[in-house]
């Protein structure tokens, strides 16, 4: 049973890298691009505001490609990075429905589920793609790792 909560985000400027992928390249890649936002961030004079985050976006036609977007919330936008692949990008601001998953990600269905079901019964409609926010380090005991999943949304 996952717990849903409401929350209005106002719009957050962000640094990621971006990259097509197929499902099983997804959770290996995450890391190295977010030691790489990281340094770009710094070396850019901003400062990261949060947690770092993952954006996942289905390919149209095909079975388990993504366009995936990692990187970190920043104190202040930035332009895009000398080594060529660290761009600005934002999270959008909003209604967005919450849940937290507790557990290792390819696990993580059900809450992704839970919240497209009670946007649902407030008769609303999802309003862009979810993000998960990497609340604990994926390291050790996979039961242990918390994340995040935010799904933007709006009513009527």
């Amino acid at each position: 049973m996952h717990e849903i909560t409401q929350r209005v985000l106002a719009e957050q400027p962000t640094a990621v890298v971006r990259r097509r992928l197929e499902t099983p390249e997804i959770e290996g890649w995450i890391g190295g691009a977010l030691n790489r936002v990281a340094e770009a961030v710094g070396a850019a004079g901003s400062a990261i505001a949060g947690p770092p985050y993952a954006r996942c976006v289905k390919v149209d036609g095909t079975a388990a490609c993504f366009d995936v977007e990692a990187g970190f919330p920043v104190s202040t936008p930035i332009a895009g990075s000398p080594a060529g692949d660290v761009r600005p990008s934002r999270l959008p601001g909003g209604s967005v429905a919450v849940t937290e998953h507790s557990g290792p990600y390819e696990a993580m269905a059900p809450a992704y589920e839970a919240l497209e079901k009670w946007v649902a019964e407030q008769g609303g409609t999802t309003d862009g793609p979810a993000w998960e926010c990497y609340l604990t380090a994926p390291v050790g005991d996979p039961t242990g790792w918390r994340t995040e999943v935010v799904q933007p949304y709006r009513l009527g």
